[in-house]
This record gives structure tokens, C-alpha cells and sequence, in this order.
């Protein structure tokens, strides 16, 4: 088999010398965009500010003040985005058999079991930091094979934007992140780690302090190299220089350093294999090399060495062997595990900006107002004395002890004073209250301090909750930003879970309140879905809000005592509970009972008191109820108090048990009688049918009675002899 490259790849094919030395070219192109645009620069200065390193000289005398309204800006935005866990939901996607519609919902209950067992609302509460502090912010969704004791887990790390970018550098809307040729994500590694995990290469290796002192060599020897070489080697120097700066390395004295810049490269290859052709056919056929056109090269000191080279990491080669059709349905097939989202956007470029930018400068203005009126103040608590020349008061008699001093005259005591400062505090005040005010109007986050603003106290349940809603909508793009970058990292999850949980491995969910356990494995989620996120979901819910809707409706019947305490969060609600159903004599029951009461009595009470009284009024009129000497006679002599429901129940079954017979031998006489008159049509059927064969019979004789008296009545017609005597008479004439 051959290979065929189409032009679109932009890495040279896998195993040839130039593939780690054309990564590290389109790295230096993409560094270099990044500084041109001021990137680095922003990221560094809105971390100082967020660290409240606002001022950029010192030691000016002056007292500098920093009140970080920055930091309490982003850290009210971290806390509002991120308060609670997002409602994941799942649609099929294409047509799944009805005998398995319920792997919708176990897909679903699989991502909320792996959202809170690895803890992944704290890594969205540094994606979120990251956005606000940086403008932007990248998670990389990868599965790790070291991860749960060598089994595995799907892993989500959030990614500095100072170490990640993409080819071509002009991209101007991180959502077309997955369109974009290649992607960079580059960090230090420790040279021992490197040759922990890639032992094939750990001869080659080297720390980045080599790399740089041979690029200087081979610099120096430019004349005897091509001219292609030479710009290659320009651009590995210049690219050393630029992330040894931006990454800040610190090298040993002996200029050793046992950390190197690894580089992972994603990026697009349309490299196509050649298939034999088909039986009696001559047709050329291919295929992709990479599934999904996607190949990851990891490579190291500057680019000399590749560490690794291979097809799409995300998707597990067995399953595109057994089951390709399936692989191509998972959602990292064809796309990249990165993705990116802006806190702002700038339609100039696709890393946005955060809010530090247009809060700076007011930040400023109120650190200045804060300085200044800090000055003031320590010019009046520290005010200076008016000594005259000729009060005869030495400098020195001024202390803080008690003490005498003796001017030499009258006028002169009276000129020895405190020097007033005509400083107005007031205005400083006003100041910087309106700073404030315009620092959180531009913030967007004013109306949720008007709530704790003195005289604007604000307690009513729909005010609270106007005010979140309020600062949800000034927050609208931040909030679906966030809400996508949930949703792809859901996907992402999925789409590896679907690869790589090779293994049984058991999921617990909540189910009508109570927790259930299922196993599963890569088969139970091998479905074409589409995992999406409850836009808000992750945004506060007052919990003021919440009490006071269910105190009324509880006040109107609507729920139970168990679900008020719950929604009013109240402590030791279960004993609470357990009190209010043992009736009013519950506690004094269990104080009984304390005492070594026995349990049939205090049953007994406690059925008593339980009764209604109309149900206890015809109880006792029946004598369905044992009396109390009787009770207490039963006590004496050791045994058990007679149990009122227990009796009445026992009663209700004899009665069923009674009423059940009666019916029994009504059904029984109902089946004789029945019995009895089918013998009586019986005994009918057969006179009947007796009655037939007499008639039958008689037939016949009348019949043969009627032949006889037409044969004699013929014969006598015909004159022949016979004996014929009629009465007394004989006719017998001869």
C-alpha cells in the first residue's frame, strides 16, 4: 500500500526528519502574533491587577493605597456563574431501538456521576477565573489511562492562554476553534518525566539551556549552512528567547536546567492510504490515514526529537476495527478535545478581553482618592507645633509624657500651638462613593450591592429575586459562554467514555429520592446523543426565595411538614418529624418509656390519644375496647396490655372471616338448588321421551288394527268362506 497527500496538510508526513522543526516554525508564528497583539503583556498586567499590584512606582513617600475592587469585582462573577452544579439534558441523535431508549437516560446519569465524583465544578470555577481574569479562557477534555488505580477516567484540564494557540493566528471567533489547522498547547516538562513516559527517547532529551547554547553554535556557523537552514535555526533561536522570557525559567547555577518545552501539536492531516483494489476491478481506492483527519505530534527541544506521532489519541483503535460506524458517531471523531470561550468578546481577534481592561482606570482613580485621603488624615493625626524663636521653650520639652514647659512671657504661650491643616475630608468621601458607583455600573454588578446598602435593605423574597435576575441579564453573555463550554466538555466526556471505558465500572444517581447504583461499560453508551446544558442552570437560587414560597405554600396546603423543613433546610428534621407523628403525648410516651414502661402500655396510650373521638366514643359503646382494670390486671399478672387497633383489627377479620362463611354457604345452597333441578330436567327429559315411545307404540297398534279391518272387509266382499258368526245366530247355512 501507498500513501497520498492531498495539499492541505501542513505538517510533513509522519517519520521523515522535518516533522518536530516545521512545528516548532508555525509555533514561532504563532508566539509572535500573540506578543504583535499585546497578548502576553495583557495577561501579566490583569494578573497583577487581580493581585492587587496596582501601583507601578514605590518609595515615592507618599502612603499608597490599593482598594482592590477588581478582585471583588471577579470574585463575585466567579461566585454568582459557578453556584451551583449544571442540569445536564440528552437528545438521541438518529434512530435508537425502542428496547433501548432507557441508554438516553443512563448516558445522562453517567456525565452527572462523572461531573461530581472528579470534582468538575471546581475545575468550571477556574475556567471561569481564567475568563475573567484573562479574557479567555481553553479546557482540554483528554482520557487518562494512569488515572483510578491504572483503569482510567476521563480527565478535563484547564489551559493558560499563555501557552496555547492556534495556525493560522488570524482567527477571529474562538467558536471556529475546531476549523482551524492546527493547535498548540505547550507547557514545561522535566526531562526525567519525559523520560518516565517516552523511555524510546531519553537518550535524545535534553534540558532547554542545551538547546539554547547549541542554537548559539550553530548561529555562529550560519556561512557554512543553506539559506533555509539558516532561517530555521533564526527561528528556533527566536522562539527560544521569546518562551525562555514568557516562561520565565529559572537555571541552576551550573546554566543546567532539567526541564524542556514540550509541544503538543494537533492539527488537520488529510493523508490518504491506498487500498487494493477490488476483485476484478482496477479502480484506485483510498482512505484516511488519521480517523476524523485529525493527528497529534508531541515533540521537544526544538524540535529535534518527536516523542510520539500518532493518529487520533481521543478514539480507540479496537472500536473503529469492530465497530466503525459507531466510532464516527462519537463527537470527538473529527474534532479537536480543545475548545474556547471568551468573558468578552472582541470582534478584532478571537481572545476577547476581560473586564479588567475598562475597570482599570476607575480602580485607579479610587486608590488615588483612598492615598490622598489617607495623607490628610495622617497630616491631621500627626500635626506639627508652631514654636516661636523667642517663646524660651526648647524643642525637646515638646514630648508625648507629662510634663511643664515655661515660655518666658504670656504673648509668646500664647503663640505656641498646633499647626492647623485646611483639609476637607468631605470631599474625598463624595468622591470616592461616586467612583464606586461607576466603577460597579460598568461592572454590571451595582444592583446586587444595593441590597446591603444602608436605607436600601432590601428583605422581600421577589426583590432578592429580582436582583439576581437582574444581575443574570447584565451577565447574559458570560453566562452562555460558560454554558458552552459545559456543554462541549459533556460532549467531549461522552465521546471518550464511549471509547475508553473498556472496563465495568458502577455509576450512582438519585432516584425518587433515593440513591441507586448501575454498572456500566463502553457498550451501554456506544448511542448517537447529543448532550446539552440548561442555559442558567448554574446560577444562584435565593435561598430566601425559596423559604418564603414554601411557607405559603404549605400555608396553603399545597405540601407536606417534611417538604417545608427541607426547603427551610432546618437541622435535625428527621427527630422533628418522628415527634409530630407520635401525637401529643409523643414525648411524654418516650420519657415513659425511659422509665422502663412497658411497650404495650405505652402503645396502648399512644393509640388511645392517636383516636378520634367519635371512632374512641363507638369503640367503647361496642366494648371494642379493654378496660383499664382490665388492663391493668393483665399488667399484674405479666401479661401483655391488650392493643386497641390490634383488638379492632382482629374484630374487622373475624367479621370478614364471618361474613366471608355466610357468603360461602350461600354459594354452596345456590349450587345444590341448581344440582337439583337439572336432575328434575333430567327426570322430564326421560318421561317425555317415554311418552314418545308409548305413542310410538300405539301408533303401530292402531295401524295393524287398521290393515286388519280393511283385510277382513275386503275378504267379505269377495264372498269368501270363513268363518263369519254374528250374535247368537249361526250363518253357516250348508
Amino acid at each position: 500500500m501507498t500513501s497520498k497527500t492531498q495539499d492541505k496538510s501542513i505538517i510533513p508526513p509522519e517519520g521523515t526528519k522535518n516533522v518536530g522543526p516545521a512545528i516548532f516554525q508555525l509555533l514561532h508564528k504563532v508566539v509572535k502574533d500573540k506578543t504583535d497583539i499585546g497578548l502576553h503583556g495583557r495577561i501579566q498586567r490583569n494578573h497583577q491587577l487581580k493581585m492587587g499590584e496596582h501601583w507601578k512606582q514605590t518609595g515615592t513617600g507618599v502612603p499608597l493605597v490599593v482598594v482592590n475592587l477588581i478582585w471583588n469585582h471577579i470574585q463575585k462573577n466567579q461566585n454568582l456563574l459557578t453556584d451551583n452544579n449544571p442540569v445536564f439534558n440528552c437528545a438521541k441523535v438518529g434512530e435508537i431501538p425502542l428496547d433501548q431508549e432507557d441508554s438516553i437516560d443512563l448516558i445522562q446519569r453517567t456525565a452527572e456521576h462523572w461531573w461530581n465524583e472528579t470534582d468538575q465544578q471546581a475545575v468550571f470555577e477556574d475556567t471561569v477565573n481564567y475568563g475573567e481574569e484573562y479574557g479567555a479562557t481553553i479546557e482540554y477534555t483528554r482520557f487518562n489511562k494512569d488515572l483510578e488505580f491504572g483503569m482510567g477516567e476521563v480527565e478535563t484540564l484547564n489551559v493558560d492562554p499563555l501557552f496555547f494557540g492556534f495556525y493560522p493566528p488570524e482567527l477571529k471567533n474562538p467558536r471556529q476553534l475546531q476549523q482551524q489547522d492546527a493547535l498548540f498547547f505547550y507547557y514545561p516538562k522535566s526531562v526525567r518525566e519525559i523520560k518516565r513516559t517516552w523511555p524510546d527517547t531519553s537518550s535524545k532529551v535534553k534540558g532547554d539551556e542545551d538547546l539554547i547554547q547549541e542554537l548559539g553554535d550553530e548561529r555562529r556557523a550560519v556561512g557554512h549552512q543553506s539559506d533555509s537552514e539558516s532561517k530555521f535555526f533564526g527561528a528556533l533561536i527566536s522562539i527560544a528567547s521569546e518562551i525562555k522570557q514568557m516562561l520565565n525559567f529559572k537555571f541552576g547555577a551550573d546554566g543546567k536546567e532539567d526541564e524542556t518545552l514540550v509541544v503538543e501539536c494537533w492539527c488537520k492531516d488529510y493523508t490518504e492510504i491506498e487500498l487494493e483494489p477490488e476483485e476484478g476491478s482496477n479502480e484506485q481506492r483510498f482512505q484516511p490515514k488519521y480517523p476524523g483527519y485529525i493527528r497529534r505530534i508531541i515533540t521537544c527541544n526544538g524540535g529535534k526529537v518527536v516523542l510520539s506521532d500518532e493518529e487520533n489519541p481521543s478514539i480507540n483503535p479496537t472500536l473503529i476495527d469492530e465497530k466503525p460506524e459507531d466510532a464516527r458517531n462519537c463527537y470527538l471523531y473529527d474534532k479537536y478535545p480543545f475548545y474556547m470561550r471568551n468573558s468578552c468578546r472582541d470582534t478584532s481577534n478571537a481572545w476577547g478581553f476581560a473586564d479588567i481592561e475598562q475597570l482599570e482606570k476607575l480602580n485607579t482613580e479610587v486608590n488615588k482618592c483612598f492615598s490622598q485621603l489617607t495623607l490628610i488624615k495622617d497630616r491631621k493625626a500627626r500635626s506639627k507645633i508652631v514654636n516661636p524663636m523667642d517663646s524660651g521653650v526648647d524643642n525637646d520639652e515638646f514630648t508625648n509624657t507629662a510634663g511643664i514647659i515655661r515660655p518666658s512671657n504670656s504673648m509668646v504661650a500664647d503663640g505656641i500651638r498646633f499647626l492647623t491643616f485646611d483639609g476637607d475630608m468631605n470631599d474625598f468621601v463624595q468622591s470616592i462613593e461616586l467612583y464606586k458607583d461607576i466603577f460597579y455600573t460598568i461592572a454590571g454588578t451595582f444592583e446586587l450591592d444595593q441590597a446591603a446598602t444602608p436605607g436600601k435593605n432590601v428583605i422581600a423574597y421577589k426583590a432578592i429575586a429580582a436582583l439576581i435576575e437582574q444581575a443574570s441579564t447584565m451577565r447574559k453573555g458570560k453566562i452562555r459562554s460558560y454554558s458552552g463550554m459545559i456543554e462541549n466538555r459533556g460532549r467531549c466526556y461522552i465521546s471518550l467514555a464511549q471509547n475508553w471505558y473498556t472496563e465495568d465500572r458502577w455509576i450512582t444517581y438519585k432516584q425518587d429520592g433515593t440513591s441507586e447504583s448501575q454498572m456500566i461499560t463502553r457498550d451501554n453508551l456506544l448511542f448517537p446523543v447529543k448532550l446539552t446544558v440548561v442555559t442558567g442552570s448554574t446560577l444562584p437560587v435565593s435561598k430566601v426565595q425559596k423559604r418564603e414560597e414554601a411557607v405559603a405554600l404549605f400555608d396553603k396546603g399545597v405540601i407536606d411538614q417534611e417538604a417545608l423543613l427541607e426547603d427551610l433546610d432546618w437541622t435535625n428534621r428527621k427527630a422533628i418529624l418522628e415527634r409530630m407523628k407520635g401525637g401529643p403525648f409523643g414525648v411524654l410516651l418516650n420519657r415513659l418509656l425511659d422509665l422502663q414502661m412497658p411497650e404495650g402500655l405505652a402503645e396502648y396510650i399512644k393509640e388511645l390519644g392517636m383516636m378520634d373521638s367519635k371512632d374512641f366514643q363507638r369503640a367503647a359503646e361496642k366494648g371494642e375496647l379493654p378496660q383499664f382494670p382490665q388492663m391493668l390486671k393483665q399488667l399484674i399478672t405479666g401479661e401483655e396490655p391488650p392493643n386497641p387497633e390490634q383488638d379492632m383489627k382482629q374484630q374487622e377479620v373475624r367479621a370478614k372471616a364471618l361474613e366471608s362463611s355466610k357468603k360461602a354457604e350461600k354459594i354452596d345452597a345456590e349450587i345444590t338448588l341448581i344440582q337439583e333441578k337439572v336432575k328434575t330436567e333430567k327426570v322430564e327429559q326421560y318421561v317425555k321421551m317415554e311418552g314418545v315411545n308409548l305413542d310410538r307404540e300405539s301408533i303401530k297398534i292402531e295401524r295393524l288394527k287398521a290393515i286388519n279391518d280393511i283385510a277382513s272387509a275386503e275378504m267379505d266382499k269377495a264372498g269368501k268362506a270363513g268363518y263369519n258368526e254374528r250374535g247368537m245366530t249361526s250363518n253357516n247355512k250348508d
